[in-house]
């Protein structure tokens, strides 16, 4: 289930364990849904691949209507 991995990704930010929530999310197949490219971001962010990250969140602007969504980006960029 997309929502049990996002919340254990979550978890595992929260955490600092960034090794464990990337695992999770390469569990998740793909198409991804925003939320879950929205926590890859994060995850590239706290791993210090800023590029990635916002790749991926400037892909999700143009594309996003879910304010949930949008209002995790804003907080990423």
């Amino acid at each position: 289930n997309d929502e049990i991995f996002r919340t254990q990704i979550e978890l595992f930010i929260d955490e600092g364990n960034l090794e464990e929530a990337r695992e999770v999310f390469n569990e998740i197949h793909p198409p991804y849904s925003d939320e879950s490219e929205c926590l890859n971001a994060e995850i590239f962010m706290e791993e210090g691949e800023k590029d990635k990250a916002l790749a991926i969140l400037d892909e999700l602007l143009e594309r996003t209507t879910d304010t949930d969504t949008l209002i995790d980006m804003a907080k990423l960029y």
